[in-house]
């Protein structure tokens, strides 16, 4: 849940945001939503290449970076874009 409670969304926001994942990864909004809450990214990351995997693998294992690129004002920026205004 670490990942989904950084966001600091809105659940509107963090549903679009999940039907947009869930559309690229090609996994139900709901189930992705439940995988990420118990922290089950194996699933998470099907179907992903394997520079990507390697990618959200050490952000995921490294909260400090995590936090570090969720502070980031151009992933803000980024998500604010994604998501139809602030995030």
């Amino acid at each position: 849940m670490f990942i989904l409670n950084n966001l600091n969304l809105s659940e509107a926001k963090l549903a679009a945001l999940l039907n947009m994942a869930g559309k690229k990864l090609g996994q139900d909004p709901q189930a992705l939503k439940e995988r990420l809450q118990s922290g089950d990214i194996s699933q998470v990351m099907q179907g992903m290449d394997p520079a990507s995997k390697e990618k959200l693998g050490g952000l995921i294992g490294d909260p400090k970076k995590l936090e570090a690129l969720m502070r980031d004002e151009k992933v803000k920026g980024l998500l604010a874009g994604l998501m139809g205004g602030p995030a």
